[in-house]
């Protein structure tokens, strides 16, 4: 009893032993599970537009629509979106043709707000693009499926190219992903090849187009970009499948496979409409995965499986949930139908592409009309609704029983092996040759380490890059057994031997699976093919070559009864294998000769079978055990959304989600008040996330009135004479919801004047005299009792210049304060010099200086101050150096003017001579203003 710490619950009590009684029913599985979360729905809005008027092409597809505030140079603010697109299966060039949304012209709903690249190019905002038409690009032969990133500035474009040389071992040329680069989104340069494939060593014809690339989102999966490429199309013999490959960078010439995805059914099968049970499931956008659950959810595409050429009627767009192998675990939900019979719709709904914009998520689709030979490009909105997924099988508790690999050097041990394994290098890949013997005898190999199917719910056998090492004409089998020699119970793939003598007319032939020791044993042809013919090149674009290898494999589920033949990931046929005992155990088994028996030309000296890697993996189908849904609490002001969850038992952490916004505080700020918004949260452990919470909607606050800042008003402008007093008047100012608490004054032009603030909105100066006239600008800001602080505003007061005539009317008719800086000092002789300023009573009409009269403004030519002494009157002038000016300042000698020692007082009389006046005028005496004091000092020379 094998590792029966694996075995479920209901498993570990089942004891069977064969006694060679009947067979008793394993335990049911507890099938289907369901998970709770979100579908997505198509909700049409209608035809956006026809095929451009400039491609010759009937039909357009592959519509992308992307920001272009990523495209470096891009006037987004005008044309925020652009689309690219290409013909559908051009018999020509074909060629990707360019249209921008300008968003003046309508909402992107409108049609008429879509401009064909030639219709704008010449503005300009794109002069610096040189290509002006369309299409703007096109390599080879069939030019198509336009799929651009921008990435650190560069601008990728990636395309389908009906003819491209690869090189010379791939036997002619093949379909395949090319690239370009550009720098603005519309001029792009020729790189080089995306991924293609040899069809001559893989399966499939090489066609390696359909590019379909974005940024990873699964932690899993250890690339930066993955994506989704054809391998093979077209009918079935021509060995189609879809690669989900990854890489680190964008340009690299190879990826790295991590899935392949044949065409489905399998399981999937059960859900489709009645009459189109033949129909297939083709998945698509892999880097628009979303989380759901301990699941992926992908888009795909539910089409009829012949298709060929573009033809693709009937085909709508789904979603499914995988693991994170990509394999297939839920029932498909087909998100949108086609149109009523006579819409625009009604027989294509394809290329579905999604593109969030400001909040919401439009779609847009290839629309064919029944009869019409022109498609047109449909628009919808995408919305997801709360629902059920059922999961017909869960796949958890993933485990790795057995692999067999070599890494170049060191072939795998674990197995028994007729007539012996040697290394193969298969285009960098490292591979196992099982060698065969010319004598056309069986060579095999047989793992030494059995399972036993009662043990495990699921149990795939995985045969990867499985094939023929040259067109021999070989029998291969290979799968699961319970004897090489004598088999009772065994299931496996089989590729029969060649019929014709030799490979030219051989082509391929489906493969077959054979079951032995169930109620009904038998072979069923898979869908699938292999190769009969020598090699590629004369047959190229049709089958398999002879040496095309396959990943294909088998899932047996031992309580179902049920054999799922797999192409890649992808389930297929669905064998039953009820009856058979499953208490046997079995083991992986190749065996193979070379086998002319139906007329085929003897063996080449080097034929093997050769594969890459075999795995056997075991599943549960018990519910992958993440945590339960939280329970959500809210909170919320008017800008802001604050969720919290309980916690919940084996949560490592929680997931919160507003709308389109999702973050792992559960802090959304920012939002709009008065706003309903949609949230839930789910928890969250390594295995996966919860089911979500109980939806609920949130309304914010109604917005709490902003203080607005008060406007501030100074008041008009004004005219005013110099040396007159003037008011500044803010009482204009406002505040809508408050009070102005504080006016605040600056003068920010002109001779400084000084505001008397004893009222602060009517401050008043006194305008300065000047000869010339002057401006004096003031600014105003005022705060509110909020501490709001208004802009400033400004009022001009234009002054006059003094008018010079009048001064010496002026001084005749008013006082003046004659005055020092404080107590005076006399030295002796030429010692010192004291400052002296004279205020008048009454300023109008003359130019002063801080105040002060101001003796070169005013045209003062000479000053005298005269003194009275013992022997008649002492009289200094600036006409000599007894007396300088500075403005408003009279430098006088002390040492030169007669001071009364009894008094020790200072009594000068001041007379000024203006303009050419020669008479003088008195400005004051002794007695009309007092005298200061003086302090003497005295010598043996003088004595002062």
């Amino acid at each position: 009893m094998a590792n029966s710490a694996l075995w479920p619950q209901r498993l570990s009590s089942f004891n069977y032993v064969d006694s060679g009684g009947a067979i008793p029913d394993l335990p049911a599985l507890p099938l289907p599970q369901f998970v709770s979360g979100f579908k997505r729905k198509i909700n049409k809005i209608g035809k956006l537009f026809d095929k451009p008027a400039s491609m010759v092409d009937d039909e357009e597809f592959w519509a992308r629509v992307y920001k272009t505030v990523y495209i470096p140079g891009w006037p987004s603010e005008i044309y925020p979106l652009i689309m690219y697109s290409s013909s559908d299966h051009s018999t020509g060039n074909g060629g990707i043709y360019v249209r921008v949304w300008r968003k003046a012209d309508g909402p992107l709903t409108d049609g008429a707000a879509w401009h064909e690249w030639q219709n704008v190019s010449n503005e300009t905002w794109f002069d610096h693009i040189v290509q002006k038409t369309n299409p703007i690009y096109y390599k080879e032969v069939q030019t198509e499926t336009p799929q651009m990133i921008v990435d650190q500035g560069l601008v990728y474009l990636f395309t389908h190219d009906g003819a491209v040389n690869a090189g010379s071992e791939y036997g002619g040329n093949v379909q395949a992903t090319t690239y370009a680069t550009g720098s603005n989104g519309i001029d792009f340069t020729y790189k080089g090849i995306i991924n293609a494939y040899n069809p001559k060593l893989f399966s499939g014809n090489g066609h390696g187009g359909y590019f379909d690339v974005g940024l990873n989102k699964n932690p899993a999966i250890p690339f930066k970009w993955i994506a989704k490429q054809t391998k093979g199309g077209g009918f079935d013999n021509r060995g189609p499948s879809v690669r989900i490959v990854g890489s680190n960078t964008l340009s690299a010439r190879y990826w790295t496979e991590i899935a392949d995805v044949g065409r489905m059914q399998g399981q999937l099968k059960q859900y489709s409409p009645a009459g189109k049970e033949d129909w297939i499931y083709i998945p698509e956008n892999p880097h628009n995965q979303i989380k759901e659950g301990a699941y992926w959810k992908i888009k795909g595409t539910f089409r009829p499986n012949v298709v060929t050429g573009g033809v693709d009627a009937g085909a709508v767009p789904c979603e499914f949930l995988v693991d994170d192998y990509f394999n297939f675990v839920s029932e498909p939900n087909v998100m949108g139908e086609l149109g009523a019979a006579g819409e625009f719709d009604d027989d294509e709904l394809q290329n579905f592409h999604e593109l969030e914009y400001e909040g919401v998520v439009y779609g847009f689709y290839k629309a064919m009309q029944n009869g019409a030979s022109v498609s047109s490009i449909g628009i919808c909105t995408v919305t997801e609704e709360a629902a059920d997924w059922e999961i017909f099988n869960p796949l958890s508790q993933r485990a790795v029983q057995q692999s067999y690999a070599s890494d170049g050097v060191n072939l795998p041990t674990g197995l028994a092996v007729t007539p012996s394994l040697s290394n193969y290098d298969l285009e960098g890949l490292s591979c196992v040759s099982l060698l065969l013997n010319m004598d056309e005898s069986e060579s095999s190999i047989i793992s030494t380490q059995g399972i036993t199917p009662k043990d495990h719910d699921i149990i795939d056998v995985m045969f990867k890059n499985i094939g023929k090492d040259t067109s021999d004409a070989m029998l291969v089998e290979f799968g699961l057994t319970d004897s090489l020699t004598a088999p009772t119970v065994q299931f496996n793939y089989r590729w029969n031997p060649r019929a014709t003598a030799t490979t030219s007319a051989a082509r391929s032939e489906k493969m077959a699976i054979d079951t032995l020791g169930t109620s009904s044993d038998g072979t069923t042809l898979s869908r699938n093919y292999f190769g009969q013919s020598g090699g590629r090149n004369s047959d190229k674009e049709q089958d398999e070559s002879s040496q095309s290898r396959h990943n294909v494999g088998l899932r047996l589920v031992p309580a179902t009864g049920q054999l799922i033949v797999l192409e890649g990931v992808a389930g297929q046929e669905i064998i039953d294998i009820s009856g058979f005992d499953y208490n046997k155990p079995l083991y992986v088994f190749i065996k193979a000769k070379i086998d002319s028996s139906l007329g085929a030309d003897p063996a080449t000296a080097d034929a093997a079978v050769t594969f890459e890697k075999i795995d056997l993996i075991t599943y549960s189908a018990d519910a992958v055990a993440v945590p339960q849904a939280p329970s959500l609490a809210t909170s919320k002001t008017s800008e802001s959304i604050a969720l919290s969850t309980n916690t919940v038992p084996g949560a490592t952490g929680y997931k919160f989600f507003l709308d389109n916004q999702q973050n792992e505080t559960g802090s959304f700020t920012g939002l709009e008040p008065e706003t309903t918004y949609t949230v839930y949260a789910r928890a969250f452990n390594t295995l996966g996330d919860s089911a979500p919470s109980a939806i609920q909607t949130v309304t914010t606050d109604e917005a709490i009135p902003v203080n607005q800042p008060p406007t501030a008003n100074a008041g008009p402008d004004q005219s005013v004479a110099a040396a007159t007093q003037f008011t500044l008047d803010g009482t204009g100012s406002q505040d809508t919801d408050g009070t102005i608490l504080e006016w605040r004054w600056t003068q920010t032009a002109g001779d400084t004047v000084t505001l008397n603030l004893e009222d602060p909105a009517r401050p008043t100066a006194t305008a300065p005299s000047r000869t010339a006239a002057q401006r004096l600008t003031f600014q105003l800001v005022t705060v509110d009792d909020d501490g709001a602080v208004s802009s400033p505003s400004l009022v001009n007061i234009d002054v006059a210049a003094v008018v010079q005539n009048d001064v010496l009317n002026i001084i005749d008719k008013i006082s003046f304060t004659f005055e020092s800086d404080g107590m005076i000092t006399a030295f002796p002789g030429r010692a010192n010099r004291e400052t002296f300023r004279l205020k008048p009573s009454d300023p109008t009409g003359l130019v002063l200086e801080d105040g002060w009269f101001d003796f070169e403004a005013n045209d003062v030519r000479r000053v005298e101050i005269s003194m009275l002494e013992t022997t008649g009157v002492k009289i200094i002038s600036t006409d000599t150096d007894s007396i300088t000016r500075e403005k408003s300042k009279l430098h006088a000698r002390m040492g030169d003017m007669p001071i009364k020692s009894s008094t020790k007082e200072f009594e000068p009389t001041v007379s000024v001579f203006v303009g050419d006046d020669e008479r003088g005028v008195v400005m004051t005496a002794p007695g009309l203003s007092g005298a200061p004091k003086v302090k003497y000092y005295s010598t043996t020379a003088r004595t002062v």
